[in-house]
C-alpha cells in the first residue's frame, strides 16, 4: 500500500511559489490559499492522487516531482492526458457530480498540495483576482490541450515526438532549446511517450532512433538532447532562437504550453 506522508510547509518557503498557478498570484491571495489548503504531503512513485470513476473533493497543486493524468478505455488500453509538472493545478472534474474522468499517477516521488474544491470555488467568487487567475490558467490548458489533440490527429510520427520533447524542455526550463547540447531530464519511458502520443513504444523508439541518426536530438536514459536546434526547429516549424520563438516562450509563460 502506498502511504502519503504529511508535511509542514509554510507558502512563502513552498518550492512551487514562484511556479505556474501560484507564480502569479499576488502575495495576497497565496496568504488567502494557505488558510484553505490542507498540509502537503509526500507520494511515492506510482502513487494515485485520484482515479478515474471516483469522487474526488480536492484540486491539486504539484510542488515537485511529475504526475501523469490518463484516461482508462474500455478497452483496457489507456492515453495520456498530460503531464503535470512542478506548480501547475490539477484534478478539474467534468461535471457537478464531482467524478472524475481520468487518473493521476505520481511518476515520481512528489510533494503534493490539496485544496479543498468548494473551498476554492467560495473564494473565487469572493475575489476577482483570483477568480481571473484560474480562467487564465484554465485557458492555458485548452490551449495545450487543442495542440495536442492536432499534434496526434494531423502529424507524422517524428513530427508528434519533436513537438511533443520540445513542449517539456519548454515546461521544464521556461525556455526554448537554442544551443546545440541543450539538455533535460524527463522521467518518461518510451511507452508514456507513446501513450501520450498514440503511438507504439516500438514506433517511438524508431522515430527517435531516426532523430538522432540525423543528429537532431538523441533520448536516452531520461535525457533529452539537443543536437541541432536549427534542425528540430524546421521539423517544429519555426526557427527555435528566432522573434516567433519569443512570442511562443511569452505565450507558454501564461500556462498554454507550445502553441
Amino acid at each position: 500500500m502506498l502511504i502519503a506522508l504529511p508535511r509542514s510547509e509554510n507558502c512563502g518557503s513552498c518550492g512551487a511559489r514562484r511556479l505556474g498557478f501560484c507564480g502569479a498570484l499576488p502575495s495576497a491571495e497565496v496568504d488567502a490559499l494557505a488558510m484553505i489548503k490542507h498540509a502537503a504531503r509526500d507520494y511515492p512513485a506510482g502513487a494515485e492522487l485520484y482515479r478515474q470513476g471516483e469522487r474526488s473533493r480536492n484540486y491539486f497543486i504539484v510542488i515537485s516531482g511529475w504526475v501523469m493524468q490518463y484516461t482508462s478505455l474500455d478497452s483496457g488500453e489507456q492515453h495520456v492526458r498530460d503531464f503535470a509538472l512542478p506548480g501547475e493545478m490539477i484534478g478539474f472534474k467534468g461535471g457537478a457530480d464531482q467524478i472524475m474522468r481520468h487518473s493521476a499517477q505520481c511518476l515520481t516521488a512528489s510533494r503534493i498540495c490539496a485544496l479543498p474544491a468548494d473551498r476554492i470555488r467560495e473564494h473565487m467568487a469572493r475575489s476577482l483576482p483570483f477568480a481571473a487567475r484560474m480562467v487564465d490558467m484554465l485557458a492555458g490548458r485548452e490551449t495545450r490541450a487543442n495542440d495536442h489533440a492536432v499534434n496526434i490527429g494531423a502529424r507524422s510520427a517524428r513530427d508528434r515526438v519533436s513537438h511533443f520533447l520540445v513542449e517539456l524542455f519548454q515546461r521544464v526550463h521556461h525556455r526554448l532549446p537554442q544551443r546545440p547540447g541543450d539538455a533535460v531530464s524527463l522521467p518518461l519511458t518510451l511507452t508514456h511517450i507513446g501513450l501520450a502520443l498514440g503511438l507504439t513504444h516500438v514506433h517511438v523508439s524508431r522515430t527517435l532512433r531516426s532523430l538522432r541518426e540525423q543528429n537532431v536530438l538523441q533520448f536516452s536514459r531520461h535525457r533529452l538532447e539537443v543536437l541541432d536546434p536549427a534542425a528540430l526547429g524546421h521539423i517544429v516549424g519555426f526557427d527555435l532562437s528566432g522573434p516567433e520563438a519569443r512570442e511562443r516562450q511569452a505565450h507558454a509563460t501564461s500556462g498554454a504550453g507550445l502553441p
